[in-house]
């Protein structure tokens, strides 16, 4: 087996970069200012959201990305400690969109200035906008009288103003993290994992989030109780509004280590997605609907070794049933995948994946950070945003989307002589 040498993810070293700019650093490209309409979304290549501030390692963790109706980008993230206080109270949820008059993101909107508690995963916020209000939704799990709790932040203005309410609890339950959210037709729908299991409770999107029912335990495999600590559910709604949830957890099953499934909130029980027979101390899954069949990106290491491929997809068409087998979601070179992803798919099927590096080489990699793969379920190929720049970023929390047929990008980047370090944003 070839050696590893293990890096931070997205951590790579400009060593052998021929021809990468040093001085000055290429800038985000902007469309110069006409008499003409103005765009409705950055221009084609990067444009710098946000810059990052002072030591914050995780600036920009749980980054996620959504579209409004007009197709302009909506950005939220967690950022440590905005005021450098050294005082985790001021973390902080922010928000970023598109100015379509000026051309340039607006200057961030703190969304809620409350204590994150879970943010070590990299797996995005839950953040959503409903397609007939417009309301914008982002679900995060803090702490309230000494509990884990479920905020929801809702935004009537296209994020502009923000207003934060506290999800009903669990009855007795001292946990809750890892939350999602979906919306659709005027409908919010959360999830979370709880000591019990998965949650899931729905409401309207103008509902105030104290008045929400309390939530409820989805279906469980029989036999198994409770889920894996670190479940990652995931949460969308399909083209009739019928809401459906992916994840991963522990199996009864001789020789099963994780078991992927999904389910619909009324469902009997779960369906079987996928078996996974080798140790996973992380797993990620990643739900989106062709019109009412559901399809999964996994990551999860299916070899002895854990090396790549690591990432996998998987789908069903006859509305969740049953599932095709895991089609791999080729690696870069060497490199091993983080275990959170993101994963998007066009109106006619085009598919994209995105993940973080967390270990591995250069060696026999082709293209540049940050890794994106796109295909249509039956094959997929890749590469990077841009494999022919002449520099490269460093990236971390990349997510990828689609607004009808054109795909974009987000990322936090770790490498001054390709951009300023910040939350990055790239579209077709």
């Amino acid at each position: 087996m070839r050696a590893r040498n293990v890096v931070v993810a997205g951590l790579l070293t400009l060593a052998g970069c021929k021809g990468c700019k040093q001085t000055p650093p290429p800038q985000p490209k902007v469309q110069p200012e006409s008499s003409a309409a103005p765009s409705k979304a950055p221009p084609a290549n990067f444009a710098l959201v946000s810059q990052r501030s002072g030591d914050d390692g995780d600036f920009g963790k749980g980054l996620s990305l959504a579209f409004d109706g007009a197709g302009a980008p909506l950005l939220a993230w967690v950022q440590r400690d905005p005021q450098n206080a050294a005082d985790a109270q001021s973390d902080a949820i922010m928000f970023a969109g598109w100015d379509a008059q000026k051309k340039v993101f607006r200057a961030p909107v703190r969304v809620a200035p409350r204590r994150i508690t879970n943010d070590t995963a990299n797996r995005p916020l839950g953040f959503a906008r409903d397609d007939k209000s417009g309301t914008l939704l982002i679900t995060f799990d803090t702490e309230a009288d000494g509990h884990d709790r479920i905020a929801l932040a809702t935004s009537k203005d296209g994020g502009a103003t923000w207003k934060t309410g506290m999800l009903p609890a669990e009855a007795g339950t001292p946990r809750a993290n890892q939350c999602a959210v979906a919306a659709a037709g005027g409908q919010a729908h959360v999830i979370w994992v709880g000591e019990p299991g998965i949650l899931y409770t729905h409401a309207a999107v103008d509902a105030d989030p104290a008045s929400w029912p309390a939530p409820k335990i989805l279906p469980q495999p029989k036999g198994v109780e409770g889920v894996h600590a670190r479940a990652n559910p995931s949460i969308a709604v399909d083209s009739k509004g019928s809401p459906g949830v992916a994840y991963g957890t522990g199996s009864k099953d001789e020789g099963v280590q994780v078991r992927f499934y999904f389910v619909r909130p009324g469902d009997a029980e779960p369906t079987k997605v996928l078996d996974v027979k080798n140790q996973n101390d992380d797993f990620d899954a990643r739900l989106v609907f062709a019109g009412t069949n559901p399809r999964i990106a996994i990551a999860a290491a299916m070899n002895d070794m854990g090396d790549p491929p690591d990432a996998w997809s998987v789908k069903s068409d006859d509305g969740g049933k049953t599932w095709s087998k895991a089609l791999a979601i080729p690696a870069d070179g060497n490199h091993s995948l983080a275990r959170s992803v993101s994963f998007a798919l066009s109106p006619t099927g085009k598919a994209a994946f995105t993940a973080g590096i967390r270990a591995g080489n250069n060696d026999d990699s082709k293209c540049k950070d940050p890794v994106l793969s796109r295909g249509d379920l039956s094959s997929w190929s890749t590469c990077s945003p841009a494999p022919s720049a002449d520099f490269f970023f460093q990236a971390d929390f990349p997510v990828v989307a689609f607004h009808g047929e054109k795909l974009a990008m987000a990322f936090v980047n770790n490498n001054p002589e390709a951009m300023a370090k910040g939350i990055v944003y790239w579209t077709e």
